[in-house]
């Protein structure tokens, strides 16, 4: 039995990461604030809240881009 290999549209995945990685620097530089949570250091909640924020953001995006690509 030969198995399909899964096409991996590379450029459209890029493209849906390039904003997420913008919008975490952009958290991140916010949890630095002076009036963040932790002031200036961003606190172990911050980094989790931001981080998955941005990974729940992108996997619906990047699971429809799979599909296309291997339907």
């Amino acid at each position: 039995m030969r198995t399909k290999k899964v096409r991996v549209p590379v450029i459209q995945i890029i493209r849906i990461l390039l904003p997420a990685i913008k919008a975490t620097v952009q958290g991140i530089a916010a949890a630095r604030e002076i009036d963040s949570d932790g002031g200036k250091k961003v606190t172990k909640g911050e980094w989790e809240d931001i981080l998955a924020e941005a990974l729940l953001e992108l996997v619906p995006d990047i699971a429809d881009e799979l599909k296309k690509a291997n339907s």
